[in-house]
């Protein structure tokens, strides 16, 4: 056991009270479906779903979305979260601070449901959420429901091969709409921060993405997924450089990583 993974059980140990059962989660994995705060919050997780522990660590221990010097939210902060899940990024972003407007989207019905559960547990009337996919236009389409862990469901486009080799238990329709619809929906014409986590959808968003919308929207973070949609990485550096300013950060897994974007004016 090394410093890292001591650190990483004591941060769990000291914020949960189902800490012990995280812990032993990352030595033997089974599905967890809360986490209970100290205060006696508790964040609610699809059952029979792997993906709590990780996220957690992911988003609250190590601030994946909130690298130093990036980005803090400010009092009247527009912050979208596409990919919300659970709502993770979303109850972060109210606890550094609450007086900021949120507005996050999550397609699967089972990831919605406790996102909107979690919302209520915390509160947090400063955020709205929406059951849609984002892309490029407006449509249904599919999204996978056979993964272990409640990260992982791909939208997948009703015309791709993968789709006709899936049974159709195995994935649920789901609502698609583009992202400049964002604007209208939430009522406003910036948005300070975009953090996107679609796995491999961000692939269809740049390809469609104008200089307009991307010149009101001042911060991006974006987990690209090229193992999933090969040259994402390459499509969305190709889009920002005329409008942002491009940071990025690698995972362990190969083709996946972390990218940053400051808006140039």
């Amino acid at each position: 056991m090394n410093f890292r993974s001591i650190s990483r059980d004591l941060w769990l140990l000291t914020n949960f009270r189902n800490g012990w059962e995280m812990v032993r989660y990352l030595r033997n994995p089974a599905p967890i479906n809360k986490a209970i705060l100290f205060n006696g919050k508790t964040i609610v997780h699809p059952k029979e779903k792997m993906g709590l522990v990780e996220s957690l660590l992911e988003l609250w221990y190590e601030q994946a979305y909130f690298p130093k010097g990036f980005y803090s939210p400010e009092p009247g902060d527009v912050i979208v979260d596409l990919g919300a899940n659970i709502g993770l990024f979303t109850l972060q972003v109210a606890r550094i601070n609450p007086i900021c407007k949120i507005a996050a989207f999550e397609p699967l019905p089972e990831n919605f449901s406790c996102l909107s559960r979690n919302i209520d547990n915390f509160g947090l009337s400063m955020a709205s959420i929406y059951e849609y996919a984002i892309g490029n236009n407006y449509r249904q389409d599919l999204i996978a429901n056979n993964c272990v862990r409640s990260l992982d469901n791909q939208l997948l486009k009703q015309s791709n091969q993968n789709i006709k080799d899936m049974k159709i238990s195995q994935s649920l329709p789901v609502k698609v709409i583009p992202l400049d619809a964002i604007f209208d929906m939430i009522n406003v014409q910036q948005i300070s921060f975009l953090k996107v986590d679609i796995e491999g959808g961000e692939y269809e968003i740049f390809q469609s993405i104008s200089r307009k919308i991307l010149k009101c929207i001042k911060l991006l973070a974006i987990e690209y997924h090229d193992h999933l949609q090969p040259g994402t990485f390459t499509l969305i550096k190709e889009k920002l450089k005329s409008t942002h300013d491009v940071k990025f950060i690698s995972s362990d897994i190969s083709g996946c990583g972390l990218l940053f974007a400051t808006r140039k004016f």
